[in-house]
């Protein structure tokens, strides 16, 4: 019964994460919002970045006295690999704040694991380093990957039988390749201890960089992905892929041009698609949405925004 929202802190410069949770019930029934925050995470240790709260789809409500799930990113071990993910439980008391709790419900601080796809051998896209590596026709100006964030969503869902699971991607390079690509993850029953990482696949099948990606699953427990593609002679575009419930473990299907870009960014900022979505249609809990953008002309922000509808055969 809450909205809950993160956010960077510190002027300038990185100092840690701030999570926020408002009352939602008051907020519905036009009462004044209390709410509880938790902030400066990571400020002591830098380990807490990019923190990304759950977003809840579909029609099978959580469990009762279910908490919010956050993952962010551990910003030390970014610099001191194998690289890692937290997941917290934030339980925010309203009438009580000082009762809330930001743990791993569990009495530790977190639950931590790899990030990395069972083989070890990705990296953070632009070479680990973040920032602008992903070319465009005629220009000299290179995108920015958001490299080893979480991307919005960590999409929640609960699919009945004691099985829940959180979905997203992040970008990636796979070692030895200075192409960016997509890295899925699916965790199920995020309350156990720990949690168990289903999923866990890196998608770069060629030269074209793909990244800035979105996931979302259906009520069967299919997963949908969309992302952004470019290079230096491919102009920005969209492709959507996924896998099906009953696929192979740690397997994507084949993808779908559904927008070819016809242009390049030439803006300094360098900055690209902060960020992209797949959401669900609650009218068949079948239909995936997506949104993103593309360059329809080379200039330096000549973006245009497409939304996407589809669905897998077997979700009716």
């Amino acid at each position: 019964n809450a909205y809950t929202f993160s956010s960077a802190t510190g002027a300038g410069s990185y100092v840690g994460s701030r999570v926020c949770a408002f009352d939602r019930n008051a907020m519905l029934a036009g009462a004044a919002a209390s709410s509880v925050c938790f902030s400066a995470l990571g400020a002591a240790d830098g380990t807490h970045f990019a923190a990304l709260p759950a977003d809840f789809e579909g029609s099978i409500s959580p469990p009762a006295n279910e908490t919010e799930f956050i993952l962010n990113g551990d910003w030390f071990s970014l610099n001191n690999p194998p690289y890692s993910l937290q997941l917290r439980r934030f339980h925010p008391d309203f009438v009580t704040p000082a009762n809330s709790t930001y743990t791993d419900g569990f009495g530790g601080a977190f639950d931590s694991f790899a990030q990395m796809p069972f083989d070890n051998t990705v990296i953070g896209s632009c070479g680990d380093g973040g920032g602008q590596c992903v070319p465009q026709p005629g220009t000299t100006r290179k995108l920015d990957t958001l490299s080893m964030r979480p991307m919005y969503r960590l999409a929640y869902r609960n699919l009945g039988a004691n099985r829940e699971t959180l979905v997203f991607t992040e970008s990636i390079d796979p070692v030895g390749s200075a192409v960016a690509g997509i890295q899925l993850i699916e965790i199920r029953n995020p309350t156990t201890n720990p949690p168990v990482i289903y999923t866990n696949v890196a998608f770069n099948p060629d030269t074209t960089n793909r990244w800035m990606g979105g996931a979302a699953t259906d009520k069967l427990g299919n997963i949908g992905i969309g992302y952004s593609v470019s290079s230096s002679t491919l102009s920005p575009g969209i492709r959507l892929a996924g896998r099906l419930r009953n696929d192979i473990k740690n397997s994507i299907r084949g993808e779908i041009n559904v927008q070819s870009g016809s242009g390049s960014q030439t803006s300094t900022a360098q900055r690209w698609g902060d960020y992209s979505t797949m959401q669900i249609d609650p009218s068949d809990d079948c239909t995936f949405w997506y949104t993103q953008e593309y360059i329809v002309n080379t200039a330096s922000a000549d973006w245009a925004s497409r939304i996407f509808g589809f669905k897998f055969n077997n979700c009716q």
